[in-house]
């Protein structure tokens, strides 16, 4: 018949009195005692509340890894090598745009030289001459190129025509006294280096 006893820790064990020969100890515990006569082991039944268990973790083979491998980052802003590498290689691409688009937009050097040298003798000597066949004289100004009548003109796309390439007004005389009358001067100085550059012929 079955036999209950009450451990120390306040649990109340079912011993069966099948065997003897050893004490009995609490499962909850783990207290070993002695009911009545020598028993050699003990079952616990508990009524009030389930056996305890203990969670066993599956035993892993020696030197097998995790399946997904986890990554501890130490600091929240923490960048890998190949992001650095996209990063710096957008920058780069970046000054190589902008280096290239002030090279290619912004004359420099002798270019603009040339420039001044192609619009006094170009453009604006052929608006003085078109204004001339239209008006029977030459412009007063440069600024008159810019203006609309009724017998014509403007005889310029924009007010740019009239600026040199380091932004500065082309200087302008209708008596024309270096091209021995026949056209207006039309010229300016470079400021880099003081060259004087203007739709008169070479020595002129």
């Amino acid at each position: 018949m079955p036999l209950t006893t009450k451990c120390t820790c306040g649990k109340t064990l079912d011993i069966a009195d099948e065997q003897h020969g050893q004490p009995a100890q609490c499962p909850w515990c783990g207290n070993r005692f002695i009911a009545g006569a020598a028993i050699s082991s003990t079952t616990a039944v508990q009524a009030e509340e389930p056996m305890p268990k203990v969670a066993e973790r599956a035993a892993r083979p020696e030197g097998k890894q995790d399946e997904t491998p986890t990554i501890a980052l130490t600091q929240p802003w923490y960048i890998p090598p190949i992001g650095w590498s996209l990063i710096l290689g957008f920058l780069g691409c970046g000054a190589l745009a902008a280096c290239a688009f002030f090279m290619i937009d912004l004359p420099h050097g002798d270019s603009m030289l040339d420039i001044a040298h192609t619009q006094v003798k170009g453009p604006l000597t052929k608006a003085c001459e078109t204004f001339r066949l239209k008006h029977g004289r030459f412009p007063a100004t440069l600024a008159e190129l810019r203006e609309k009548n009724a017998v014509g003109g403007p005889f310029l796309e924009s007010d740019d025509a009239l600026i040199d390439p380091w932004g500065q007004p082309y200087k302008y005389d209708p008596k024309g006294l270096r091209n021995n009358g026949v056209k207006p001067d039309i010229w300016t100085v470079a400021p880099t280096n003081g060259v004087e550059i203007g739709n008169w012929p070479m020595g002129g």
